[in-house]
């Protein structure tokens, strides 16, 4: 499916819409209203993310992997994450559904009582934090500057706001060599564990 984005958000034409589908080439997909166009390109979006089989020997790794494969979708198709509420978690498109059926299977296989809060819990910090950075790398790309240039170019200011603030300081007393993504990455990791962790300890003992 292809569809035209202007800075991250879905520019839909007026009603009716058609959208040049290639799944069903030759010929163009109708909807009516915007919302509607919103709703499939949602659903095709999550065809492309991908949840380990439920009998993994490891969940904790399993729901990684899920969790950072919608991470890596979101940050693909930056407007992902920030319609989510107004049609991503309401729709019920076949993608999405089985997205959803696989996660759930995926902690019911591991013992979770309440499938679908261990769910809730992880994807409310995945697209937190997702639709924030999905809206960082934005600002960075509109900038045409590179994600280390945009950094450097704005540090100076950040340190001097955070000068008078001790617990603050340390954060921006130095610029780091290490790869903006890769910090980004390590963020990511770090509160995926910690969430991972909060919901290990309400695995009932076997």
């Amino acid at each position: 499916m292809r569809i035209d984005s202007v800075d991250g958000m879905i520019r839909a034409p007026p009603t009716p819409i058609a959208i040049r589908a290639a799944i069903t080439s030759p010929g163009f997909v109708h909807v009516a209203t915007k919302d509607e166009l919103m709703e499939l390109a949602v659903d095709e979006v999550f065809a492309e993310i991908e949840v380990p089989a439920a009998d993994s020997p490891d969940w904790r790794a399993a729901a990684t992997e899920a969790a950072r494969s919608f991470r890596s979708t979101a940050l693909r198709h930056p407007w992902l994450a920030s319609v989510l509420g107004q049609a991503g978690l309401a729709y019920l498109g076949p993608n999405l559904m089985s997205f959803s059926e696989r996660l759930a299977a995926l902690f019911a296989t591991a013992g979770f009582p309440e499938p679908s809060r261990a769910i809730d819990t992880v994807m409310t910090y995945v697209i937190g934090v997702g639709t924030t950075e999905a809206a960082w790398l934005t600002t960075i790309a509109r900038s045409g500057e590179t994600e280390a240039d945009f950094i450097a170019r704005l540090l100076p200011a950040a340190q001097q706001a955070a000068a008078a603030h001790d617990h603050l300081a340390d954060s921006f007393a130095a610029p780091s060599d290490t790869d903006p993504e890769e910090i980004r990455d390590s963020k990511f990791t770090y509160g995926l564990e910690v969430v991972l962790d909060g919901l290990a300890m309400r695995l009932p003992p076997r």
